[in-house]
């Protein structure tokens, strides 16, 4: 559809970059937020199963670890 086709229809327009829009050095961060995320969400998921099935202590320490994997994600969105 065309953009003013979704705003007539109540949708909001996309405003996210085309891949082939990015430069070489956007990719590059791309790549590597989405390596940090995927990361993230592993060592979170690991975090709460530990914490629920063991040890309580270490599955806090493994959920720290995966927030402030997290925060290294969000800073680099952040600055550009």
């Amino acid at each position: 559809m065309k953009q003013e086709e979704q705003q007539i229809e109540g949708w909001a327009p996309r405003h996210h970059r085309q891949e082939d829009e990015l430069s070489e050095k956007e990719r590059r961060k791309l790549r590597i937020r989405n390596w940090l995320n995927l990361f993230f969400m592993a060592t979170a998921i690991a975090g709460v199963i530990y914490y629920l099935a063991a040890d309580r202590t270490v599955g806090i320490f493994i959920i720290l670890t995966a927030m402030s994997i997290k925060i290294v994600e969000s800073s680099m969105r952040m600055i550009k």
